[in-house]
């Protein structure tokens, strides 16, 4: 039985951690103090550091003065705050050439939790990066194929000529899981 017939990445990435979708989202109509929040990327408590983060997010380009914080949360020591920060940045910057690798680096971190934050970090993104992702399937980790799978299916339907083109793959697997991916695209956007 195929891993992906249970689609629990797609629905994990429909469902689970909603708290991302706020990066890039229209800012709020109430004013944040950057200054603030870039102080705040300085705390010991990851939380904190996260809360800011998605403020920072929130603030779409206003938020420009930042991104040399934001950009140092890129090398934090956890995973989820690095998710954060190329989240938020992609969101302040979205010509920025610093957030893709980070995410997919997020997926080799063997953590559910993870994993499902990376491919909601995924959502909308520039198709550009479905070529990367569909690398990723070359990986010897099966479980992070489900999450990459949901990454794309993420994207949307911009991301369904990369998947085409890659159903010539050499490689069986990497040829299987696109298939599977295309399917799962194809079911969701019939619902």
């Amino acid at each position: 039985m195929s891993l992906f017939r249970t689609n629990v990445p797609l629905i994990a990435f429909l469902i689970v951690c909603p708290f991302l979708a706020r990066a890039g989202e229209e800012k709020e109509k109430h004013p944040r103090d950057i200054a603030a929040l870039v102080e705040k990327l300085k705390d010991k408590d990851d939380f904190v550091r996260r809360g800011a983060l998605s403020e920072l997010g929130g603030a779409g380009k206003d938020a420009k003065s930042a991104i040399p914080s934001i950009i140092d949360q890129l090398k934090h020591k956890n995973p989820i705050v690095r998710i954060y920060a190329a989240t938020v940045l992609k969101s302040i910057d979205p010509e920025t050439k610093l957030a893709l690798p980070v995410l997919l680096d997020a997926f080799r971190v063997k953590d559910e939790t993870v994993r499902c934050q990376t491919s909601i970090a995924f959502r909308g993104y520039d198709p550009a990066a479905v070529p990367a992702l569909i690398e990723m399937f070359r990986e010897k980790d099966r479980s992070m194929h489900m999450w990459v799978s949901g990454a794309i299916v993420g994207i949307g339907k911009k991301a369904e000529p990369y998947l085409l083109k890659a159903r010539e793959d050499p490689d069986p697997i990497v040829r299987e899981r696109v298939v599977e991916t295309l399917k799962s695209m194809r079911m969701f956007a019939d619902q």
